[in-house]
């Protein structure tokens, strides 16, 4: 919070004191006065009218009192109407000088100190009432525009810190479901990379299987890599692929085509040959009434 600067001005008024010195404080109680102080010279009294959050007097009135003047002080918020806070200190002044008839002062320097506050305001004093009342009026009309604007201005804070704890809790869920995509394992992914592959007969689109299977791109990545880097997968022409011949036997729900016509040529005479060896070792061992189909 800023610090709020504050200005003391000091007036000199001339007075004489008839009677004993000192004065009789006791008839200013009803003034509530918060210091009064007296000595041989001078008698003072000061009235605090407000204190700042530390606890420091901030707007005051001080009167010291002596046998050929009065010294009028009081404080002042800089930028503030220092008129009106003159006329504010001299009233309190005058009400002092009234509980106090033995104390008469110079009336022409006192006229002069009061004078400028007193014209002022009388000039608002006689202003026309239509011109106050449209001042009044135009003052309230802000006033409630700023009520509103503050109204709106706190519903749409509360309604933004609910969308931000909003999409706070979505992005929390989505982390979550994240980290459980991301959590498959490298076996898991491979095998369904191969079964995909095996389906669809050699075509991959990583894209495509990422969002049929709700696995991250970049893990669809990592699986076709490690699958083609262990040697299960291979890379033919024209983009397609095709297990490898030493990859895990899998049963497919299509019989292969076009791209898997090689693979399927080639491992018919495969089994064959496999079977014959087979029967051939089978008649060795059990002899010739063994036959394996």
């Amino acid at each position: 919070m800023p610090e709020i600067l504050l200005t003391e001005k000091t007036r000199s008024i001339g007075c004489s004191y008839a009677g004993k010195w000192l004065p009789d404080f006791s008839a200013l109680s009803s003034l509530g006065f918060d210091r009064l102080e007296s000595s041989p010279r001078e008698a003072m009294v000061k009235k605090v009218q407000s204190h700042d959050l530390a606890g420091r007097e901030r707007l005051f009135v001080e009167i010291r009192l002596k046998k050929s003047c009065i010294e009028l002080t009081y404080s002042c918020i800089k930028g503030a109407d220092d008129d009106l806070r003159r006329l504010h200190a001299t009233l309190l002044l005058l009400r002092v000088l009234r509980l106090l008839p033995n104390i008469r002062t110079d009336a022409a320097a006192l006229s002069e100190f009061l004078l400028p506050s007193l014209e002022i305001s009388s000039d608002i004093a006689t202003q026309p009432y239509e011109l106050l009342h449209k001042k009044y009026a135009d003052l309230k009309a802000d006033h409630e525009a700023a009520c509103m604007q503050k109204s709106r201005i706190m519903r749409t804070s509360e309604e933004e810190a609910r969308r931000s704890l909003k999409l706070e809790s979505d992005l929390e869920a989505l982390r979550d479901r994240v980290r459980k995509l991301e959590a498959i394992s490298d076996s898991a992914l491979c095998e369904s990379l191969l079964s995909w592959v095996s389906v669809h007969r050699g075509e991959l689109d990583l894209a495509v299987f990422s969002e049929a299977r709700k696995i991250p791109l970049s893990r669809c990545e990592e699986g076709l890599g490690i699958l083609l880097e262990q040697g299960s997968l291979i890379r033919l022409r024209g983009g397609a692929f095709q297990p490898a011949p030493n990859a895990a036997k899998r049963s497919f729900g299509v019989m292969p085509r076009g791209v898997f016509s090689l693979y399927w040529n080639s491992y018919i005479p495969m089994r064959t040959k496999l079977r014959k060896a087979l029967s051939f070792l089978a008649r060795k061992k059990s002899g010739p009434g063994l036959r394996i189909k």
